[in-house]
């Protein structure tokens, strides 16, 4: 059993849960508990600082990260899964 972190762009969270179902099926724990936040809203209302180390601790403890680029960078912003792979890559 792998334990996996996926990062992706919030805006893509149901076509992910989709893909964690299937990491599921195959028996491998999926760590990414944002994937589940109830809205597009609900990070912007939690600490920033909070969710940044939330996440770092989850990727800190994934044996494998999976970084979904299907979706195209905002124009307004975002990048967090491009920095999650950063991290990972620079454990």
């Amino acid at each position: 059993m792998r334990r996996i972190y996926i990062a992706g762009r919030i805006s893509q969270r149901a076509f992910l849960q989709s893909i964690r179902s299937r990491i599921w099926e195959a028996g491998h724990e999926v760590l990414s508990t944002w994937i589940d936040e109830g809205s597009v809203a609900a990070p912007l209302r939690m600490a920033a600082k909070k969710v940044a180390l939330r996440d770092i601790t989850q990727i800190s403890m994934a044996d494998l990260i999976i970084l979904d680029t299907t979706s195209p960078l905002a124009q307004d912003g975002g990048g967090g899964r491009e920095f999650e792979a950063g991290f990972a890559f620079g454990q």
